[in-house]
């Protein structure tokens, strides 16, 4: 092996530097998880807007005037959050089936039953 201490020291070239690389079955991995990712926020998202759009749009617009942040990354896709969130369900039994889906949706919210009055559902 060469002795490198000395004036062979001072000729070495310059180290070079080292580019980041990455396989295509990294970038594919990588990619993957990002759409997953991606595609949980977006399934959230719309969740939310199915439970908003099954309630009249006079109670939707009393229980967003106090709006707060949206939770996780739902702020970047245009998403507010919501402060109160009135569910309608006819029965105790579809209420108590309702409350924690609508509670896993918006959990910056207080989720209250709507009062049957202002129930839109379309005569059977």
């Amino acid at each position: 092996m060469e002795d490198l201490s000395g004036d062979s020291a001072r000729n070495l070239p310059a180290r070079v530097k080292r580019t980041f690389r990455f396989s295509l079955r990294g970038l594919l991995a990588a990619m993957t998880v990002a759409v997953l990712f991606l595609g949980y926020h977006l399934h959230w998202l719309i969740e939310r807007h199915k439970v908003l759009d099954s309630v009249n749009e006079d109670v939707r617009t009393e229980a967003s005037r106090y709006p707060t942040k949206a939770p996780g990354l739902l702020r970047y896709f245009g998403e507010t959050g919501q402060s109160w969130v009135y569910v309608p369900c006819r029965s105790d039994d579809e209420w108590r089936r309702e409350r924690p889906r609508v509670e896993r949706l918006f959990p910056e919210a207080v989720i209250e039953r709507l009062p049957e009055y202002y129930m839109s559902f379309d005569a059977d």
